[in-house]
């Protein structure tokens, strides 16, 4: 049931993205949430993650500690991005993602 529920929120998460940054080159982009939004992220991936504990893919809960690690960025939290990122690594050592986040985080 909780899998399911991660599935969904995480599709749910990618239309938003898509259709909230996909804008035409001549309409302005849409400005970045301010760092409330990105603590509020953050959370919410933190639940999400809770609820995905056991019998969800690792490279399904890497995706997840990616994007938790970008909201963590966004917020100005580098050190818990930084962790995020390590924990997405180890779960997924090919997900390139998460190497462009380290060097974004750590750079």
């Amino acid at each position: 049931m909780h899998s399911m529920w991660c599935v969904q929120h995480s599709i749910h998460h990618c239309m938003y993205i898509q259709t909230h940054t996909n804008t035409p080159s001549s309409q302005p982009p849409i400005p970045l949430p301010h760092p409330p939004r990105y603590t509020t992220a953050a959370q919410r991936y933190t639940d999400t993650l809770t609820a995905c504990s056991t019998g969800v893919s690792p490279c399904f809960v890497a995706v997840l500690h990616s994007n938790r690690a970008a909201a963590y960025h966004g917020a100005g939290d580098l050190l818990q991005a930084l962790a995020d990122c390590g924990r997405a690594q180890a779960l997924w050592p090919g997900y390139l993602k998460v190497g462009g986040w380290v060097g974004g985080v750590g750079g």
